[in-house]
């Protein structure tokens, strides 16, 4: 891993929160301990595809800034099954697209949840193409909708070709919760500063690499289009650029996890997003 879940960064004013059931929104920032203690987003900006500016009181989300640190934290999944609001066990709907529907992510994303005795379905994006019908029932099933980190930019403009974004609108304007870590954080905002222009987050290079971690050989994963190949480097540096990313638009702002990380680049998130601001 290589980010702590509570680096996210938001340049939207915030307000600390109370305890109270009513709080439906949380980004976890930088020294908090207790998801909980999160902080609501509270202002507007403009977007073509979002809910009422600012969110609604029946929002609900929560939002880490890694995705494999966070989701598997037994207190963020306690906190998401908790803002579902279920006496019984919610089922969660688990959107691997960022990291390509690979089945080691899943597991790490999930497992907690699984753990707790929550029904986990997953809709798989990447590789094949579902139908409406398919698509419509697993969001409609859903308590809580979970997006792995991963490739922002490859993620959103999939939903989008197939019309999965205005499922997703319906299913947080019915009150389901939207939660994720990195890419599963940063889609559903305006947009944020990503990592999805670095070689090693493209589909090629991480369906190879997982595929030779699994002892795979080459022809079973012929379906995988682009050539994989390593990064131009300069001093050891990969020569790579974040970039901004258009989200799904449901919450207002431009979001940075890993905040506080220096990536293969060489450069401090943090900063570069000042600069990008």
């Amino acid at each position: 891993s290589n980010s702590h879940p509570n680096n996210s960064h938001t340049t939207n004013e915030e307000k600390t929160t109370s305890h109270s059931h009513t709080n439906r929104l949380w980004l976890l920032l930088p020294g908090t301990s207790n998801p909980p203690m999160g902080r609501q987003v509270i202002h507007a900006s403009n977007n073509r595809n979002g809910l009422s500016r600012p969110p609604p009181d029946w929002f609900r989300g929560l939002f880490a800034g890694s995705g494999l640190d966070g989701m598997s934290d037994p207190q963020i999944a306690a906190r998401v099954m908790d803002l579902a609001g279920k006496s019984t066990a919610p089922t969660v709907l688990y959107l691997g697209t960022p990291t390509y529907d690979l089945p080691d992510p899943r597991y790490k994303q999930t497992s907690r949840f699984v753990e707790k005795g929550c029904r986990v379905t997953s809709l798989d994006l990447v590789f094949r193409t579902p139908g409406w019908d398919e698509m419509k029932d697993a969001v409609a099933e859903a308590d809580i909708v979970l997006v792995s980190g991963g490739n922002t930019l490859y993620a959103v403009d999939r939903w989008r070709r197939l019309g999965l974004d205005t499922l997703l609108r319906d299913a947080a304007t019915r009150g389901a919760v939207l939660a994720g870590g990195s890419a599963g954080a940063i889609c559903w905002f305006d947009g944020g500063h990503s990592d999805s222009a670095d070689p090693d987050t493209f589909r090629g290079a991480m369906v190879s690499k997982a595929a030779k971690l699994a002892g795979a050989k080459m022809r079973d994963i012929a379906m995988v289009e682009e050539i994989t190949c390593e990064p131009v480097t300069e001093g050891g540096k990969a020569s790579w650029e974040y970039i901004r990313v258009d989200g799904l638009g449901f919450l207002p702002g431009l979001i940075c996890p890993h905040h506080d990380r220096v990536q293969s680049n060489g450069k401090l998130r943090a900063t570069d997003f000042d600069s990008m601001l």
